[in-house]
């Protein structure tokens, strides 16, 4: 990965403009579509934070009880 590329990464995305944001549009409904599937789980179940994020929050969550 060239400098220009890794900076580019660490965030200085965040100085491009954002109508010039062509990402954004472009890997939008992808990203979206898999952090919902992470966070809530599966499309099509009942939003309870049954994907893996979610299970993870519940168990750090009932640890604190302990």
């Amino acid at each position: 990965m060239s400098r220009k590329n890794a900076q580019f990464l660490r965030g200085g995305w965040k100085d491009v403009p954002e109508a010039e944001r062509w990402w954004v549009e472009a890997l939008g409904c992808v990203v979206e579509e898999q952090r919902r599937v992470n966070v809530e789980g599966h499309v099509g179940t009942v939003v309870e934070g049954n994907g893996p994020l979610g299970l993870l929050r519940k168990g750090m969550d009932g640890a604190k009880s302990v």
